[in-house]
């Protein structure tokens, strides 16, 4: 949150303003559109159906990256080798691309299937698709042997390959800015050997335990179709319950160029053994046992771009201690042409008998329906979370603007029960430069918040100048602290998105229906939807 200057504050000193700055996340290449399409699982693509599809009279090859223009029409079928396709116009017939990508545009039409072999699918929801969408890891060669007459085998690397490469890049108030480096054996046929992997995790802050932290994975993969994994990670590493409702590298960006971090942290050690079962294309399910001992973190002070004047939020403790049980969690996630359902269903069992500190069954659920009309956007979410009995503080959630409350404060509640829902509909307005390559929307949006957060009663945590909830909490509105999941807080509201496939910038008004003495809050988010 930005303090403003006393001579500038004028008529916004009743507002508060938050700025998250986002600009590319979990993108491999920031050209993209969005992030892969993960429902699109890999599968086996035999040469044959390839070549067929490559040697169809019509077919139209191009060599290298390749892009097609909004109004821009091709008359498929399009293969596409050695290079990324993007689409933001239409192709009439089926789209090939091999050792490549393939990017969709929210303006793009395939009048086909999208095949892509040695790369990834990247759509945006509101692209227009009506065949399948299918993809390999395999790479291949494509050989001319005749003018029209192709023919193709996969590339064959070695059995086992060492790879070393950046897994990616964090920044906290308790380690600072922080390098991911992974190390591993990746085999070319998971179903004939394991697959190996390290991560160290480099900080610039040294804390309470230690400079490095680490985890390892030795995993092995059976059956080709809808593969199941069976693996064992070990782990010494940072960690936090909130990221349900902020990426890590949004909240990393926030809080080194404004100083403001969203998460709570502390240090996890132990071991997970894990089987994980692709049910389909759509859905998976995965049984974990877990052997974890849970550690304080401390502050620390590390530079940040802005707000250097700024003390950071403390870093609050945990319940230290041991937790050891049995995780059983499903995945469904049928999002396509911005329509479709995510629901993620998770139940956890921590057991004395195991060696466990704590005693808990408990259980988190989240769905989320995207509904889309042309550029038309309706999106519902909820999420209920609960348990049978008080919850170690590593397991407990914080609710404020930032997570889907936009009419409170950052941290308005907390606790080990958690109901959100929210509801938001997108009005297109205007589009500018339809002609060009980078095409800006404006969207008009109007959204209504629900929800709630609170101790277990018998906990003794619901009382507002409990030391836990004094850590976790700072609240906007002065209400009573909920005791019970119809305690809701409501908010109403309406807000401005203006967006490309490069960035999204949303400004919101959310006024929360409980006191008119506590003004409309004002937020302004650079990154994507809430949702």
């Amino acid at each position: 949150m930005f303090n403003i200057p006393k001579g500038r504050r004028g008529l916004i000193t009743r507002l508060n303003f938050t700025l998250i700055l986002i600009f590319f996340s979990n993108l491999p290449l920031p050209v993209f559109s969005s992030t892969p399409v993960d429902s699109v699982a890999q599968i086996t693509i035999s040469s044959d159906l390839l070549e067929s599809h490559i040697n169809r009279s019509g077919t139209t090859v191009k060599y290298g990256d390749f892009s097609i223009l909004q109004d821009e029409i091709i008359d498929g079928p399009l293969v596409i080798v050695d290079g990324t396709l993007f689409v933001s116009g239409t192709v009439t017939g089926d789209i090939t691309v091999l050792n490549g990508s393939i990017s969709l545009q929210r303006s793009a039409v395939v009048k086909g299937d999208v095949t892509v072999g040695g790369g990834y699918i990247y759509a945006s929801r509101h692209a227009q698709i009506t065949g399948q969408q299918r993809r390999t890891s395999n790479r291949y060669v494509l050989i001319r042997s005749s003018p029209g007459d192709y023919a193709i085998k996969i590339d064959q690397p070695p059995a086992l390959a060492f790879r070393i490469k950046p897994a990616g890049w964090r920044f906290s108030r308790v380690r600072g800015h922080e390098i991911a480096l992974t190390l591993g054996l990746e085999p070319w046929e998971t179903s004939s050997y394991p697959k190996i992997t390290g991560t160290v995790f480099i900080p610039t802050v040294k804390n309470s335990h230690g400079y490095l932290d680490f985890s390892a994975t030795i995993e092995k993969s059976f059956f080709d179709t809808n593969p199941l994994q069976i693996g064992i990670s070990g782990y010494k590493r940072m960690d936090t319950a909130d990221n349900w409702h902020m990426r890590p590298l949004r909240n990393s960006l926030a809080a080194f160029i404004t100083r403001n971090d969203f998460y709570n942290y502390f240090n996890k050690r132990g071991a997970t053994i894990y089987g994980q079962k692709l049910i389909s294309n759509t859905s998976s399910a995965r049984l974990s046992y877990i052997h974890d001992r849970y550690l304080n973190l401390s502050n620390q002070n590390p530079f940040t771009l802005f707000g250097g004047s700024r003390v950071f939020r403390t870093n609050p403790d945990i319940d230290e201690g041991k937790i050891h049980g049995l995780a059983l969690q499903y995945d469904l996630d049928t999002v396509n042409k911005g329509r479709g359902w995510y629901v993620n269903a998770l139940v956890e069992r921590a057991i004395s008998a195991f060696g466990s500190d704590f005693e808990y069954t408990r259980y988190d659920f989240t769905a989320r329906r995207y509904q889309a009309w042309g550029r038309h956007q309706l999106d519902v979410r909820a999420k209920i979370a609960g348990s049978d009995s008080p919850l170690p503080l590593q397991r407990t959630y914080v609710l404020g603007a930032i997570n889907g409350l936009r009419g409170f404060g950052n941290f308005e509640l907390a606790g080990d029960r958690l109901f959100i829902a929210n509801i938001d509909y997108r009005l297109p307005i205007k589009t500018f430069r339809s002609k060009s390559l980078i095409r800006w929307y404006l969207d008009l949006l109007t959204f209504f918040d629900t929800g709630t957060a609170y101790f277990n009663p018998t906990s003794g945590r619901n009382n507002p100048k409990h030391p836990v909830l004094v850590e976790r909490i700072n609240p906007r509105t002065g209400l009573a602290l909920p005791f019970q999941y119809t305690d809701l807080r409501s908010d109403v509201g309406v807000g401005l998105s203006f967006s490309s496939h490069l960035l999204k910038v949303t400004l919101t008004v959310a006024q929360n229906l409980h006191t008119t003495a506590v003004k409309p809050r004002v937020l302004i988010f650079l990154h994507r939807d809430l949702f």
